[in-house]
């Protein structure tokens, strides 16, 4: 019996001290672990709220940017058509009641009566041509677009209430004119292109965000639609003292789009060249007017 006793002591003995053991090592373990995570601290949701706001604010400054620069681009192509992309005052010019447009359901412009006062400037005048280039088409286009951009913009008034501070109030835009691709002009390719100059720097609070590299592209062949006009005034170069209707007719035929006349007295024609599939970014047509003044000698 002694021996038997002292069996089962040494094994409970034993026992306790694999008990004592396992609670010593569990008890070290959780302070390893309390210490561990001391330093990396797993940001709280009220830290993951103010990155999420940050980043959506951020991302709601970059679409109205963008909305701003599709609407100035629109509004500017609209603009200065009427305006023979004269970007202020001409050399030679009229001012011109301009025919205001509407679009019908099938995309289909029509001419509803006369609206706009623009001046017009005069591209061929007795056999001199004054069309302007294709690079300053474009410098007036920008300026254009950069104008419509920061009305649009109006000094990021709108983010105000959201306790967003700019750095500026007005931003400088860069426009590009990429052409059509392929021969023929099918209107399908090209496009004007407006990118952001400078970073706009906003603070919310203690943190700041940049937006950069802000693109937008209107797939709108513009500079096609420029060509035309050049291939309809260097066919005029051949005859200064007749309008080549039936040429431009032709022309209209080929390339899908409709003119209007306008007779001002002393040899003085304007041209309204209509292109309907402009009505897939506006509720109007673009309307490219120009002046051509013929050699009638006495006609008036």
């Amino acid at each position: 019996m002694a021996r038997g006793r002292k069996r089962w002591r040494k094994n409970a003995q034993a026992s306790l001290f694999i008990l004592i053991g396992v609670i010593v090592l569990l008890a070290v373990v959780v302070v390893f672990s309390f210490y561990s995570t001391k330093d990396h601290v797993v940001p709280s949701s009220t830290s993951q709220q103010g990155i999420l706001t940050v980043s959506a604010d951020k991302e709601q400054v970059r679409q109205f940017i963008l909305h701003c620069f599709d609407s100035g681009t629109i509004n500017s192509i609209l603009s200065l058509g009427k305006e023979g992309f004269s970007d202020g005052l001409p050399s030679d010019y009229e001012v011109v009641t301009s025919y205001q447009f509407t679009a019908l359901q099938n995309g289909v412009g029509f001419m509803e009566s006369k609206q706009d006062i623009v001046v017009v400037p005069v591209y061929f005048n007795k056999g001199v041509v004054l069309i302007p280039g294709e690079e300053e088409i474009r410098q007036a286009l920008q300026s254009r677009i950069q104008k419509n951009v920061n009305t649009c913009i109006d000094g990021f008034r709108a983010f105000s209430d959201l306790g967003v501070v700019f750095d500026k109030s007005n931003i400088s835009v860069s426009v590009g004119l990429e052409p059509a691709v392929g021969v023929g002009g099918t209107g399908n390719s090209g496009a004007v292109t407006v990118s952001l100059v400078s970073p706009v720097i906003a603070t919310i609070g203690k943190t700041s965000m940049t937006i950069d590299g802000l693109r937008h592209t209107l797939h709108y062949p513009l500079q096609e639609k420029y060509g035309i006009v050049r291939e309809f005034l260097d066919e005029q170069a051949k005859d200064t003292s007749y309008m080549p209707i039936g040429f431009l007719t032709h022309l209209a035929s080929e390339r899908h789009f409709t003119f209007e006349t306008d007779y001002m007295g002393n040899g003085t024609m304007v041209y309204h060249v209509v292109f309907d599939d402009f009505t897939e970014h506006a509720p109007e047509p673009f309307i490219y007017s120009f002046i051509i003044r013929y050699d009638w000698g006495g006609l008036a």
